[in-house]
């Protein structure tokens, strides 16, 4: 199977050590940002008041920001960021479990979509798609969060 360019670009640059971050955004502060959703992407480059010196008072912090993937792929300069946990190695987890019990209960269109994705509630919605309740959905939740102490 072949793997997208984004998935490609995102392992790489994780592996060279850019610190990866989830976050939200003012859309009234970032044009491009219509939505007050979340995005993940690679900081570029980080500008606050002491980086940017005596350009002005009121100088938000910005950061350079690559989205590698996702709705609005590019690099962009983003304004008043608000950092939100990103749990990368617990969606890792969630989704070996997946792959391990599950893989013959959904169905391989919905398996690929849950591998290419890193966002929870997209991967509950593609497990419901897949025919998984919510009773088996939080047997599932009670099973990793059980082994993952």
């Amino acid at each position: 199977m072949m793997k997208s360019f984004d998935i490609i670009l995102t392992e790489c640059l994780k592996n060279k050590g850019l610190k990866y971050i989830r976050f939200k955004v003012d859309p009234t502060l970032n044009s491009g940002f219509e939505k007050s959703e979340a995005y993940e992407g690679f900081v570029l480059q980080e500008l606050s008041h002491e980086n940017c010196g005596p350009v002005g008072p009121g100088l938000p912090p910005l950061l350079k920001v690559l989205l590698p993937g996702g709705p609005l792929p590019g690099i962009f300069n983003v304004k008043e960021p608000v950092l939100t946990p990103s749990k990368p190695n617990s969606i890792k987890m969630f989704k070996k479990y997946i792959a391990k019990k599950l893989r013959d209960k959904i169905s391989k269109k919905e398996f690929e979509q849950i591998r290419n994705t890193n966002n929870i509630d997209d991967i509950e919605h593609y497990l419901k798609q897949g025919g998984v309740d919510d009773s088996e959905l939080l047997k599932i939740y009670k099973t990793l969060l059980r082994h993952a102490t």
